[in-house]
């Protein structure tokens, strides 16, 4: 399982915004280049420009939504002038999750305090599931 934070937007100058940046961005890709692992049925190239990083890698969900929490605290306001910057569309808080097929329900619960955090950096939260059978 792991936890990502990424932005991207249609005009977003992501080379201008990570230049600028207090934060290492690892993962960054810009509008028209082509995808690395493009899905089938998908564009080969980006449509909008964008860029993310991993907060959280754990066996447990806690342990990302701990570590989630604490990069979201030490970077406040980077976070904030990302959000903010006038070419981001989106600005996500990713956690990737595995479930196996067998199971009937998969639940998962994020604490009143983890969904203030990500409001106040204006972080929309997305949970992916990944079938681990």
């Amino acid at each position: 399982m792991a936890c990502y934070i990424r932005a991207y937007g249609s005009r977003f100058d992501v080379d201008a915004f990570v230049g600028s940046s207090s934060i290492e961005w690892p993962d960054v890709w810009r509008a028209g280049e082509a995808k690395v692992l493009a899905e089938p049925n998908s564009p080969k190239e980006y449509q909008k420009s964008g860029l993310q990083i991993e907060v959280g890698d754990g066996d447990q969900f806690t342990s990302l939504l701990r570590d989630a929490s604490d990069f979201m605290r030490k970077n406040r306001d980077e976070l904030l002038r990302l959000a903010s910057d006038p070419g981001v569309e989106r600005v996500e808080i990713d956690f990737g999750l595995t479930w196996n097929s067998n199971m009937a329900v998969v639940s998962v619960t994020m604490p009143a305090e983890f969904v203030a955090l990500a409001g106040e950096v204006r972080f929309a939260i997305e949970v992916t599931y990944y079938d681990w059978d």
